[in-house]
């Protein structure tokens, strides 16, 4: 089983996390920096996790372009989000709103 952690991080708070995530995953996975590669075939993976900073309340573009370039192969793999952001209070609102 293959698994990627594809993450952006404006301050690193969620490139740490993606690394751990990364290196806490039973079998296999590949952690992309979505600055870096934007163009994952994602038909190469099982299961996607997905990770963006909260910034004034928004994520990071470039994972909202990517997950809506990739919206109809996301619905078809199991995936997961994680975000890291200041208030955790407004998670659920963050996520919703986001995705």
């Amino acid at each position: 089983m293959k698994i990627a952690v594809i993450y952006s991080s404006k301050y690193g708070a969620t490139e740490v996390c993606a690394k751990k995530i990364s290196d806490n995953i039973k079998g296999e996975s590949e952690i992309v920096n979505i600055k870096e590669n934007n163009n994952i075939n994602l038909g190469e993976y099982d299961k996607i996790v997905i990770g963006t900073s909260v910034y004034a309340g928004n994520i990071d573009k470039r994972i909202k372009d990517f997950c809506s370039k990739n919206e109809e192969i996301l619905k078809s793999k199991v995936f997961g989000i994680f975000i890291s952001c200041m208030n955790g209070s407004d998670l659920t609102k963050y996520v919703t709103s986001a995705f």
